[in-house]
């Protein structure tokens, strides 16, 4: 997953919700 600017920029608003989905998951193992 190529990421130029990092998981705020807008063009890439799908990837940004996977990593939020990532994050939730994580902090459910957390």
């Amino acid at each position: 997953m190529p990421v130029p600017r990092g998981k705020k920029t807008h063009p890439l608003m799908n990837r940004d919700a996977s990593f939020s989905v990532s994050e939730l998951i994580v902090k459910l193992l957390g």
